[in-house]
């Protein structure tokens, strides 16, 4: 969901770790965009991606593996959002 304008939409928005609707945020689980690393918006069937540096380092988490190689057909596989924004990602 990063727009064209990726030095605007780091400035405009934050990243917050544990949301769910209606929860309490705690300050401590926002983040600033520092940078916007890379982005690729295909749609409506290609890459919807972006790698985003945060203005400081996240230590309560482990990072999520990234896959260097495709899918195959049997392997297990994990899925994070929805395409049409649930409030949950």
């Amino acid at each position: 969901c990063v727009d064209d304008d990726v030095k605007k939409w780091c400035r405009e928005y934050s990243v917050i770790f544990d949301y769910t609707q209606g929860a309490e945020i705690k300050k401590s689980n926002i983040y600033n965009c520092k940078e916007v690393v890379y982005r690729n918006f295909e749609m409506p069937f290609g890459e919807d991606l972006a790698l985003i540096k945060l203005t400081r380092k996240v230590v309560d988490r482990t990072p999520v593996q990234i896959a260097k190689t495709a899918v195959h057909m049997g392997e297990k596989l994990s899925m994070i959002g929805y395409p049409l924004g649930i409030p949950q990602k």
